[in-house]
């Protein structure tokens, strides 16, 4: 049989076993909820990419607002394009099409690019 000392130290040590692993846990869920939030701010304001040309374009999700430009886009493409894309022939987007863009954006992943143009983007 063990001394009542061996088993309050046994005891001691479990207790400051259990509070090192409740610490480290609670750094590992505080640093987790940082990361993502650092991705959800850098998701909702983009990112600057350099493009192999030497373009630099602004990658970000697509909000409603963009619906003109995702027209416009759209209106650029060829004919082969929107049919490849859509597999039927499409002349243009429908508003409900267009007014689904952030739903899009949620589901899929899509993404709108914006031209960087001098001071306007970059901030120079």
């Amino acid at each position: 049989m063990l001394s009542p000392h061996i088993y309050a130290a046994f005891a001691h040590e479990r207790h400051q076993s259990f509070l090192a692993q409740a610490e480290t846990d609670g750094r590992n869920r505080r640093a987790r909820l940082q990361r993502r939030r650092n991705r959800a701010t850098a998701a909702a304001t983009g990112r600057p990419v350099v493009l192999r040309d030497g373009s630099a374009v602004l990658i970000r999700p697509v909000r409603r607002a963009d619906a003109r430009l995702l027209a416009d886009g759209f209106a650029r493409l060829s004919a082969r394009s929107r049919r490849l894309r859509f597999l039927s022939p499409k002349e243009e987007l429908s508003p409900a099409e267009l007014g689904q863009a952030e739903l899009v954006r949620r589901e899929h992943g899509a993404l709108q690019y914006e031209m960087m143009l001098g001071s306007e983007r970059t901030g120079e």
